[in-house]
């Protein structure tokens, strides 16, 4: 059902399965499928289709498949306590050998849901004091919904961004994590990212003094320039269906022009370079 060419899929096996997914530098929701069964072969396209939403996310969470028909993996899947087809498990980066998986809870095939689902298994990972030294040596974003005044979210070391996207977004949003995702990925420089609650302070006097109005918005922020962000997408709904495809595209413009203006100034700085050394 699956082949190499659906996007943001790894098909994995009995050989390969824990050098893959335990002990990973990323996360993983693994599909145990099987083959014949029907419920399987109906979920197969709502899973590839799956893999193209999130495929931009495979620096903390990537999308696996086994299928547990083939007579090499039955064990493999007996293993992992795999009770029923189809079912999705949840294995942290890092796992240990004995890791089993968690199963998700949640039996909804929509997209959305699923995707929620994922950014809600990282969420729940990024607080696991276990994988602190990992986080951070792999500059994964904060989760935290920021607090106190815009300053707090810059780190004092000199090496650390002075560039930020500072999502504003409600309290039961997801989207926010769904950025943070794509652009853990997408970025090639050194940029902070963070969310906080729309209506709290310190955001919400930032969304005030730019008459930025809606409930979900997106803000280029450099730092010592907290108060004259960019607004860089915004949206009056929360609608995944609707929203992750705008906000993705806008994400992705944003940093092939940030990429654009590094290379511009690279180019510059080597043209200084070259005329200096003309001249000696």
């Amino acid at each position: 059902m699956y082949t190499s060419k659906d996007v943001g899929i790894t098909i994995v096996n009995h050989s390969n399965f824990k050098n893959i997914i335990l002990e990973s530098d990323t996360a993983w929701m693994v599909e145990f499928y099987s083959s014949w069964c029907g419920h399987c072969i109906r979920f197969a396209p709502i899973f590839k289709e799956l893999g193209t939403n999130v495929e931009g996310w495979k620096s903390m969470i990537r999308l696996a498949a086994i299928d547990c028909a083939q007579d090499e993996n039955v064990a493999t899947c007996r293993d992992f306590e795999v009770m029923g087809y189809p079912s999705l498990k949840f294995f942290p980066p890092k796992s240990s050998k004995s890791e089993s998986g968690q199963l998700r809870e949640t039996m909804s095939k929509e997209i959305p849901i699923m995707m929620h689902d994922m950014a809600k298994y990282i969420e729940t990972v990024s607080t696991n004091t276990s994988l602190a030294n990992f986080w951070n040596e792999n500059r994964w974003p904060n989760f935290e919904l920021l607090q106190g005044s815009l300053q707090t979210m810059w780190a004092n070391d000199s090496s650390s961004p002075k560039r930020a996207i500072l999502i504003a977004e409600e309290n039961e949003s997801i989207l926010g994590a769904f950025a943070m995702l794509e652009l853990q990925t997408l970025q090639k420089e050194n940029l902070l990212t963070r969310r906080g609650h729309s209506l709290s302070k310190p955001l919400f006097d930032l969304l005030k003094s730019i008459q930025a109005s809606k409930p979900f918005v997106v803000l280029s922020v450099d730092k010592g320039q907290e108060l004259n962000p960019t607004v860089l997408y915004s949206s009056d709904t929360s609608d995944i269906g609707k929203v992750w495809p705008e906000l993705r595209e806008a994400l992705h413009m944003h940093i092939k022009k940030l990429n654009v203006a590094k290379e511009v100034v690279k180019k510059k700085g080597a043209k200084r370079n070259c005329g200096s050394k003309s001249h000696s």
